[in-house]
């Protein structure tokens, strides 16, 4: 039996019921939106190239997925991998979890080994933990210049730390460590290439800072008061991001993510 024919109608089920909780999550924050005392002032000009820049933020994680990707012999086209990323990327509705069982099933239908495409979206998955704790810590000491050298220096460590770490995912050593401490239906983890993880680094770099640039024109064609400084934009989002990617139990960090950004 064809796999594809199976998997449609499950992945419109799904699709309908992540569309639902997505619904429910706009209601809610509209509501909560609409209770602050802020003055709106839309400037559609600005709407629009807050869109045009999520857009190619996206673009940027897709196309960094799918070169992965390539590291482990799976030649897939931009179509197909832009399908499987934004899909699974919904089963973050259903927790943290539902990215990966989701990128599992959507793979096989595209005809993507399932292992792989598992395995680079949690090589992604890292380096977006990495370079977002090294953004935060590098724009956190900027902001805490005023409170004396030793915070300044604990952020940027914070940073450095956290890009060097990202080595492990290169060490096959490493992961198989890493691998003995989780269950056994846990599929293997392959070490990445250096040419990945660079690619893996930049990409996810340019997406944290394509949201804070994103941020900055929401506010613009939103609100009458200034927009936050990119920086400060940038760090919020990464941040209360972060957050909520760590909570793996709350459905895409909703309510968390927030009141960390708040």
């Amino acid at each position: 039996m064809n796999l594809r024919r199976i998997l449609r109608p499950i992945g419109v089920v799904l699709a309908l019921g992540v569309a639902g909780l997505a619904i429910r999550a706009l209601v809610l924050a509209w509501h909560e939106a609409s209770r602050q005392p802020v003055r709106w002032a839309f400037a559609p000009g600005w709407l629009v190239a807050a869109a045009g820049a999520a857009v190619l933020t996206y673009l940027v994680l897709v196309e960094s997925w799918r070169r992965t990707l390539h590291g482990y012999g799976q030649l897939t086209s931009f179509r197909s991998a832009l399908r499987v990323w934004i899909l699974s990327n919904f089963g973050k509705y259903f927790g943290s979890f539902g990215i990966v069982a989701g990128m599992a099933l959507l793979a096989q239908g595209e005809g993507i080994n399932a292992p792989a495409a598992v395995t680079a979206a949690v090589i992604m998955q890292a380096l977006s933990l990495a370079t977002g704790v090294a953004l935060s810590g590098l724009l956190a000491a900027d902001a805490l210049r005023g409170l004396g050298p030793a915070y300044v220096w604990g952020a940027v460590i914070i940073g450095t730390l956290a890009i060097a770490g990202s080595g492990v995912l290169h060490s096959q050593r490493a992961l198989d460590r890493i691998r003995s401490l989780l269950p056994p239906s846990a599929p293997p983890i392959r070490a990445a290439g250096a040419r990945s993880l660079v690619i893996g680094l930049v990409g996810n770099t340019l997406a944290w800072l394509g949201y804070g640039l994103v941020m900055v024109l929401l506010a613009r064609g939103l609100f009458a008061s200034p927009p936050p400084q990119f920086g400060v934009a940038t760090s919020a989002y990464t941040v209360s991001y972060l957050v909520g990617l760590l909570a793996l139990f709350v459905p895409a960090g909703l309510g968390l993510r927030e009141t960390i950004f708040t």
